[in-house]
């Protein structure tokens, strides 16, 4: 607005004398004074009034518009309706850095502004509408991402229960901020604490990495190239986003101990998920990684104005969720299959399947939690904790390792005698241990032994041990 001021005005005003959020605004011309009434319509487009001599007459004009549109959809005056209200949160979240705006808006679109609440009031959503909301998210189906609207029924699947919960967490979120920014009337309390989708129980283990033996696979089949980053993701376990924004310049490999620092979480310049950069060190599996992938770079890529670690072909920044090229995901599936990895990895469980290697000793050396967590960048170490369950690998190494068995270690001839009564136990020391009667004595005495969580002695024991 060039030539024009948007000032506050109307019969209800709120703090500094404009108008309450929802009941639009006044538009002065400076040329000739003239005002005009603005405001957004149910489906947040903004509507411009006819110009109008004075600023009473614009205001009532506005006034009157309002009152027809709300009355159309059943609404009291001025109040805010979550569609419009989910377009204004969602570019607040853009403009402060926000993470993922462009999913949130998508995630916003196909599920939250299909609610039957969606051009309600605010303060006049329940738990009860929202629980059935979350019903019918429950049985949604979807033809997943890439495949058309019109296709066959028989593949339509529901959402997942990730999805699902995604979208009940930024209806809950926008309705928190909604109440902080005071945008809705006192005492309005938030419909969505306490609710969670249910997660659907499993019959298999998602195993979302890949195995020792998997990755000696990967390292045989893997073009050159494609290996070294490979490589440096794993033994990195960087993010696809910190990979595709590192720089040259925070690349020490003549370091004492060599190092990468993690200046930003996206390209061009974004921050990292916990806002905070890191120093990354490179294990001897990523420095050569890295030596390997300098080499080929120097013939690959001819031009690198950026002065990327992990450029693309033409020396610009690589596409999001494309790490390989615009073939990636046919290049991605080629190589598991060459590899024989028939189970859903992406590029992402690199990530997952260097902390499980850490975490495992694959590397050589077993990491702790918390030396894995900063690692990873994690800012609580309970995140770490999820890769703590995928160690079934390291588990089946203990137990092939473990070849000896309690009989074969007993010399020669020898007999397995029994073991000496607990004081104070009801025992008969002139039982015979090869009989029945003293096999179930045993028996009886080893199983209250075991039951027994508390170590310390009972009362009587304590009194037959003092005396």
């Amino acid at each position: 607005m060039d030539e024009s001021t948007l000032r506050g005005g109307g019969d209800v005003k709120g703090p500094r004398g404009r108008r309450p959020r929802g009941q639009g605004g006044i538009e002065r011309r400076k040329s000739d004074g003239a005002c005009r009434g603005l405001f957004r319509d149910a489906r947040g487009e903004l509507v411009r009034m006819p110009w109008c001599v004075s600023r009473r007459d614009a205001e009532e004009q506005l006034q009157a518009a309002l009152e027809e549109m709300q009355d159309a959809q059943g609404l009291p005056t001025g109040r805010l309706t979550l569609r419009t209200w989910g377009k204004d949160f969602l570019d607040r979240r853009e403009l402060s850095g926000g993470r993922n705006v462009a999913s949130e808006r998508l995630l916003w679109k196909k599920h939250i502004d299909a609610a039957h609440f969606a051009d309600e009031p605010v303060e006049a959503i329940t738990t009860k509408d929202v629980r059935s909301w979350m019903a019918r998210m429950n049985a949604k189906k979807t033809n997943g991402r890439g495949t058309s609207k019109h296709a066959d029924r028989k593949r339509l699947r529901f959402l997942s229960w990730q999805t699902k919960t995604h979208a009940l967490n930024l209806l809950r979120c926008a309705l928190s901020v909604a109440i902080e920014e005071e945008v809705v009337d006192e005492g309005f309390g938030n419909p969505c604490v306490g609710l969670r989708f249910k997660r659907p129980p499993r019959t298999e283990k998602p195993i979302n990495f890949l195995v020792r033996t998997e990755i000696e696979k990967v390292q045989q089949v893997a073009p050159q190239g494609v290996l070294s980053l490979i490589e440096f993701a794993i033994a990195t376990a960087l993010r696809q986003g910190e990979m595709r924004a590192l720089r040259d310049a925070d690349v020490h490999l003549d370091a004492q101990g060599p190092y990468v620092t993690v200046r930003y979480g996206k390209p061009p310049e974004k921050p990292t998920k916990s806002g905070l950069p890191r120093d990354v060190p490179l294990l001897p599996m990523a420095v050569r990684a890295l030596r390997d992938w300098y080499a080929f770079r120097a013939s690959w890529c001819k031009q690198n104005p950026e002065g990327l670690t992990f450029p693309a072909e033409r020396g610009g920044y690589r596409s999001a969720g494309k790490f390989l090229g615009r073939d990636h995901h046919v290049q991605w599936r080629a190589l598991l299959r060459a590899a024989g990895v028939s189970r859903h990895i992406v590029w992402h469980d690199l990530r997952h399947t260097g902390a499980t290697a850490l975490l495992g000793g694959f590397f050589g050396r077993k990491w702790s939690l918390e030396e894995i967590q900063q690692f990873l960048g994690h800012a609580d170490v309970k995140t770490t904790q999820l890769y703590s369950h995928a160690l079934q690998e390291t588990l089946n190494d203990a137990a092939r390792a473990t070849t000896g068995d309690i009989r074969s270690a007993l010399p020669e001839g020898a007999t397995v005698l029994a073991a000496p009564p607990r004081p104070g136990a009801d025992f008969d020391p002139e039982f015979d241990p090869a009989g029945i009667d003293g096999i179930a004595q045993v028996v009886e005495m080893f199983g209250r032994a075991t039951g027994d969580s508390n170590a310390r002695p009972t009362a009587p024991e304590a009194v037959a041990l003092s005396s």
